[in-house]
């Protein structure tokens, strides 16, 4: 999976969701840095194991939304929209070239 990182949807980066943690935040030490006042030092992480990627909040002040709904923790699915705080930065989830061959042929 990738995640698009868009600002008024317009992609400014992506990162491939490989295994491990990425840690989001307004911190300098994060590996996603998104610097916006509604955004904490380490507001949310995003963990990749067996393929699969989940978002979980870490107790921010101003939430960590998915599909406009805010969440605690969300396994994460291609077409997802993330929002942390009322940053106007979009974290977008989208399957890679190889994963959208690997579904149409299970279909």
């Amino acid at each position: 999976m990738l995640l698009i990182i868009e600002k008024k949807g317009t992609p400014i980066a992506e990162t491939r969701l490989a295994h491990g943690t990425l840690t989001l935040g307004r911190s300098r030490k994060v590996d996603i840095r998104i610097d916006h006042p509604t955004v904490s030092n380490r507001h949310a992480k995003v963990v990749t194991i067996f393929g699969a990627s989940y978002i979980e909040d870490l107790d921010s002040l101003n939430g960590t939304f998915v599909n406009d709904k805010k969440i605690h923790m969300h396994t994460l699915h291609h077409g997802d929209e993330v929002r942390l705080g009322s940053a106007d930065i979009v974290l977008r989830v989208e399957d890679t070239a190889e994963e959208a061959k690997e579904l149409s042929r299970e279909a």
